[in-house]
């Protein structure tokens, strides 16, 4: 009886070793994943060099083709306070990062714009997901990815 007892809690430690593998593989496969996405969006407003409405279009068809998960319901999710302070003076609204400056359809991303001495730039906020197949509606597991751009100058 006792062999039977030592075995099942060596079977059970195997068990747990193997669960906490996969559960570290997983994570750091979803992670790359969203920090290239992350990377491809900074890319593409770099390109363009501002955040405008061809640069929004560009990231929603990259998303597409990509594999980031939709928002199953849009109304749900509003980009948070970004760094920035809530109020400067002389400063534009859109420039100074408390308030997201892209619009949230179906994807979960926040674009910020930061106002500094030198020019400006952009901070994306890409978001790590895991969905649970049973209890994925009652426990939603998420972690942000930030970024920011180059700065871009004013002259």
């Amino acid at each position: 009886m006792r062999e039977s007892i030592s075995n099942a809690y060596v079977f059970m430690i195997v068990l747990v070793i193997i669960g906490a593998c996969a559960i570290i593989v997983i994570s750091s496969l979803s992670y790359s994943k969203t920090y290239k996405i992350k990377n491809r969006m900074i890319e593409i407003i770099e390109k363009y060099g501002e955040y405008n409405e061809s640069t929004e279009n560009d990231i929603k068809e990259f998303l597409k083709t990509s594999g980031y998960p939709t928002l199953k319901n849009s109304s749900s999710f509003s980009c948070p306070k970004g760094r920035g302070p809530e109020n400067v003076e002389g400063v534009d609204d859109s420039d100074h990062g408390y308030n997201a400056i892209n619009t949230v359809d179906n994807y979960k991303y926040c674009v910020y714009r930061y106002k500094t001495v030198k020019g400006y730039y952009y901070s994306v906020v890409t978001y790590m997901s895991f969905d649970l197949p049973l209890i994925g509606d009652l426990i939603s597991l998420e972690f942000p990815l930030y970024g920011d751009t180059k700065v871009f100058m004013n002259f």
